[in-house]
C-alpha cells in the first residue's frame, strides 16, 4: 500500500471501530434527596433489628409496622393476631444530608416530648434506619457498627 491511503484508512476504521462498541448506558437513578419524603410515605413492616446492646430480632409472635403520612407516624403492633396503635407522632426527615436524618417526638403517654434521632435511607420497597434511643448519639453511617442505645432497624413496604 502506497503512502496516501494511510489516511483514507484511518478515516473509515475509526468510526467502523466506534460503531462496533455501543455507548455506556447512564447509571440508574436512585432518586435524590427531594425525592426521598414522598418514597417515605405508606405502611412498612419490620424485618431486622440490630442493636448495639447484642440483641437481636422481635419477640416471637410480634409484628412491628409504622405508617407514614406526611409528618405523622404510627406505630401498629400486632401481637398474636391482635393489632395495637399507637398515638400519632411527629416524624421530621432533613434531606440536606445523606443519608438523610430523622426525628421522632412522641405526642402523648408516658413518652410524651420524647425524641430518637436517626439517619435513613430508602432503596425501592427496602429502608433502613439507624438511630439512638434516650441520650444516645445519633449514628452517623447507616451499616456501621452500633454503639450503646443505638439500633438498626430494617423495613420492607407493606403493599396495599
Amino acid at each position: 500500500m502506497s503512502r496516501p491511503c494511510w489516511p483514507l484508512m484511518v478515516a473509515l476504521a475509526v468510526p467502523v471501530a466506534a460503531a462496533a462498541f455501543p455507548p455506556v448506558p447512564k447509571p440508574k437513578d436512585k432518586g435524590t434527596a427531594k425525592d426521598l419524603p414522598k418514597a417515605l410515605q405508606g405502611t412498612w413492616e419490620v424485618v431486622k433489628v440490630e442493636r448495639g446492646s447484642g440483641k437481636t430480632g422481635l419477640p416471637k409472635g410480634y409484628v412491628l409496622r409504622m405508617t407514614i403520612d406526611g409528618q405523622k407516624l404510627t406505630q401498629i403492633t400486632l401481637i398474636k393476631g391482635k393489632e395495637g396503635r399507637s398515638s400519632v407522632q411527629t416524624f421530621v426527615v432533613d434531606t440536606k444530608q445523606l443519608p438523610a436524618s430523622f426525628e421522632v417526638t412522641y405526642t402523648a403517654g408516658k413518652a410524651r416530648e420524647m425524641k430518637i434521632r436517626g439517619i435513613l435511607t430508602v432503596e425501592g420497597d427496602r429502608m433502613v434506619w439507624a438511630y439512638a434511643s434516650g441520650e444516645g448519639a445519633r449514628p452517623t453511617k447507616i451499616d456501621a457498627e452500633l454503639g450503646a442505645m443505638q439500633h438498626r432497624f430494617t423495613f420492607k413496604r407493606v403493599k396495599p
